[in-house]
């Protein structure tokens, strides 16, 4: 195989070196558009108007190998929904066909293992991730892609056993030399996190410092704002996210800095700004269930989020369901008093801590209006509140919330 352009930073690329012949030249100008660009909208319409025109002419292969591609687009672009539904459009569409080569298939494989992660569906990424790299192999970018996810969805789940086999994965990649600048600043960052995920911030910190403050992919760049933070670099941090400033369409990026900047301004004591930065993450995050940036700030979001929820939002469900999840921590971070509710009425505290309605609570949870009410009675109850705000004032007090 010949060694490829620097276009790892696209975050796209081709799904087999051979294609249905024909009216795959719409398909194949896409794979160029991929290679050579950093964004994929022009990729995007190609590949778009080669399902159409394959399913015109009933080159269904065409039409199955461009919809593979196309979910990858849209899942590097940020739209994991309708990611998710090109990838299952391609693989259903593949299994028809019979004679479709599977590896042509890696592309859908690798979109929803990216949907999955940034869903915080650590189980189903990892799977979809490892299908992907099997039927990818060294085909550049989706090999080396799919391992670099594989690595955030170890150092994400915390299985240094798994991580030990990514990482390795990660390492004979490397070893070939065949990728240029946009692969090095992956894999540097992914070495970053690795070490971070063991425990060694320090020497994260140093892993990254040939990255400066930014100027590389953005899936990078956000990454390293958030290590840069959590590293105690909160000034190069902030500068790496500015850098990112034209480049925040991608919602599960934008949402991921904008947690990081909501940091930095609590950092500074910034309290319109933490708000400010608050809701915004969640208006990106909602519409496509972007979940990890959350549980990776989990401990440092907790009471930000409960505050924001007293600020003000309207986004009051996903919030709530923020804090309720966030709520379930180890039992060994539970205090005595913790103990004292039931899991049912720990969720329903949670909920509580926001401005919705027993009946919208009872939506979230999918029980009965009645059930909730009767869980507040009870929680008021063994709290000895008077009320909402009583018992939410006891709750904290306690440390419970």
């Amino acid at each position: 195989m010949p060694a490829p352009s620097d276009n790892f930073g696209s975050l796209s690329g081709a799904a087999g070196d051979s294609h249905p012949a024909t009216s795959s030249g719409l398909f194949l100008l896409a794979r160029a558009e991929f290679r050579h660009h950093r964004a994929g909208d022009q990729a995007t319409v190609l590949l778009q108007s080669a399902a159409a025109d394959g399913a015109e002419k009933l080159l269904e292969a065409v039409e199955v190998c461009s919809k593979a591609e196309l979910a990858l687009a849209f899942a590097a672009s940020g739209d994991l929904v309708t990611a998710e539904e090109q990838a299952t459009q391609a693989l259903e569409g593949a299994r028809g066909l019979g004679g479709i080569s599977q590896d042509r298939m890696a592309a859908a494989w690798l979109a929803r293992g990216i949907a999955f992660y940034w869903r915080d569906e650590l189980k189903g990424a990892r799977a979809h991730l490892a299908k992907a790299q099997r039927l990818a192999g060294q085909l550049f970018p989706l090999g080396p892609l799919s391992v670099f996810y594989r690595v955030l969805v170890d150092c994400a789940a915390g299985d240094q056993t798994h991580l030990a086999d990514s990482s390795a994965a990660l390492e004979s990649f490397h070893d070939r030399g065949l990728y240029g600048m946009s692969w090095n600043a992956f894999h540097t960052i992914a070495r970053a996190k690795i070490a971070e995920s063991r425990g060694n911030l320090d020497g994260a910190l140093t892993i990254v410092q040939p990255l400066g403050a930014g100027g590389h992919a953005p899936l990078v760049d956000t990454l390293l704002a958030e290590l840069l933070r959590r590293g105690g670099e909160g000034d190069t941090a902030l500068l790496c996210a500015q850098a990112l400033t034209d480049r925040r369409r991608n919602r599960y990026l934008d949402t991921s800095l904008s947690l990081t900047e909501a940091l930095l301004a609590h950092r500074d004591g910034d309290e319109a700004l933490v708000h400010e930065r608050i809701e915004h993450a969640v208006h990106r995050a909602e519409p496509q269930s972007v979940l990890r940036p959350f549980t990776e700030r989990k401990d440092e979001l907790a009471e930000l989020l409960i505050r924001h929820a007293v600020w003000g939002t309207t986004h009051e469900s996903f919030i709530a369901a923020r804090m309720a999840r966030h709520a379930q921590g180890p039992p060994h971070l539970r205090t005595r008093s913790y103990w004292t509710l039931t899991d049912r009425e720990r969720e329903v505290l949670a909920y509580m801590r926001s401005v919705m309605t027993a009946a919208e609570i009872a939506d979230a949870l999918f029980i009965s209006v009645n059930t909730v009410k009767t869980h507040e009675r009870s929680i008021y109850r063994k709290l000895g509140a008077a009320g909402r705000r009583d018992a939410l004032k006891t709750a904290a007090e306690r440390g419970i919330v």
